[in-house]
């Protein structure tokens, strides 16, 4: 992985080397009063750096392009791991702030996170006296982990979509 950070960086680094170089010389080029075979000359030098540079940079964006969903597809499985483990752990009972804490997320995140497994997997909603709102996914080993002093809901709260 090391390495292949490296060779994007790298790639990305000398291949806008070589575009800069391009276009200085195409600017200079066109700037400077110079003949026809000067002229000649810098778009040539151009154009050279452009054939040079363009693969580096084509090269190294779709490195970067595969690290950023190497990056996003473990980042992806992570959270499914931490939630699938709490889901087991609680009987299928979990608070955002439960689901945050184990993740490290912030607790918008995992707001956003559990709404959409709510609504993947039919969750349904507990909420305390004093307003605390629990997900509560159905699994085959739930039993009533919260206490008698909250009620059920059967849909999701109107703040979370």
């Amino acid at each position: 992985m090391k390495l292949r950070s490296t060779l994007t960086a790298a790639s990305l680094g000398i291949g806008g080397l070589m575009l800069a170089f391009s276009l200085l010389f195409f600017a200079e080029g066109m700037l400077r009063e110079s003949t026809p075979e000067e002229r000649t000359t810098s778009f040539d030098a151009s154009s050279g750096f452009l054939l040079l540079g363009l693969p580096g940079v084509v090269l190294g964006g779709g490195l970067l392009y595969q690290e950023r969903q190497q990056t996003s597809k473990q980042e992806s499985d992570r959270l499914l791991s931490v939630f699938y483990q709490l889901v087991q752990t609680n009987q299928g009972t979990m608070s955002v702030m439960d689901f945050a804490l184990a993740a490290e997320l912030s607790g918008d995140r995992a707001k956003t996170y559990l709404d959409a497994k709510a609504r993947e997997f039919d969750a349904t909603f507990q909420t305390t006296d004093s307003g605390a709102l629990y997900y509560c996914f159905p699994t085959a080993a739930a039993s009533p982990a919260l206490s008698a002093d909250t009620t059920p809901t059967d849909t999701m709260p109107t703040d979370s979509i």
